[in-house]
């Protein structure tokens, strides 16, 4: 009996360790070009996609050295390494599809969806072999929040935060702050759409939910994570 308690004890220790390693890992991801260059080169064809590529890596050079000084590490990590590299993208497709935003935005998604899966596609099948994914999310989630997420940028109202389940409100994004002094809002719920994307990777015993965000005109962003085994989804709010 100790000998097993051993094993799950340094399984979950373990698992933890794994998931939030792999959560800082994906943060420290530079600009996403990789994930960019074949989508582009499926959708306009290798010549065309390429020179969007190029002159979105140029254009996210020139964001960069005109960005807002900020002396907070995770503020700069999130506009240099997250929003100026989509931000960049963005005025480029404008720009190829004169001005559609619709179709440019349609095309971001896809990139999108590219550049969330890569960078999460690890810890989260690393969750589905773990004896206990929700208290190895929540930890991982807490350290993640903690470094990377702080109230010089968002402003959050935690409604609950256990073992049942991790429950918060916000009501200030540095996302849309920033996209909206760039003239780009309608972006930012582009970026939001990578919570749901991951969230689809999630293993059965965790549990997601988000009716609305800031993004997408709501007043908050109502994010809602639940532990499956201990909780029914029509008791979560």
């Amino acid at each position: 009996m100790k000998r097993n308690r051993f094993w799950i004890v340094l399984g979950f220790a373990s698992g933890t360790l794994g998931v939030i390693w792999l959560m800082r890992r994906a943060r420290q991801t530079p600009a996403p070009w990789s994930w960019t260059k074949p989508i582009l080169v499926r959708i306009h064809g290798e010549e065309i996609g390429n020179r969007l590529v190029l002159r979105a890596e140029e254009r996210y050079r020139i964001l960069l050295e005109k960005r807002p000084l900020t002396q907070h590490r995770a503020l700069r990590r999130h506009l240099t390494r997250s929003i100026l590299p989509g931000l960049a993208l963005y005025q480029i497709l404008l720009e190829h599809h004169r001005g559609d935003q619709q179709v440019a935005l349609d095309e971001m998604d896809q990139v999108f969806e590219a550049w969330t899966t890569g960078r999460r596609i690890n810890q989260m099948v690393l969750l589905h072999w773990l004896p206990s994914p929700f208290t190895v999310f929540r930890a991982a989630f807490e350290l993640l929040w903690r470094t990377s997420f702080p109230p010089e940028g968002w402003g959050v109202e935690w409604v609950e935060n256990s073992n049942r389940r991790i429950a918060f409100d916000i009501r200030r994004c540095f996302y849309k702050d920033t996209l909206t002094t760039y003239g780009s809002p309608e972006l930012t719920s582009h970026f939001c759409r990578g919570d749901d994307l991951m969230a689809e990777m999630f293993p059965p015993s965790i549990g997601y939910r988000r009716t609305t965000t800031l993004g997408r005109g709501g007043d908050r962003c109502d994010f809602r994570y639940w532990n499956v085994d201990r909780m029914k989804e029509s008791s979560i709010d």
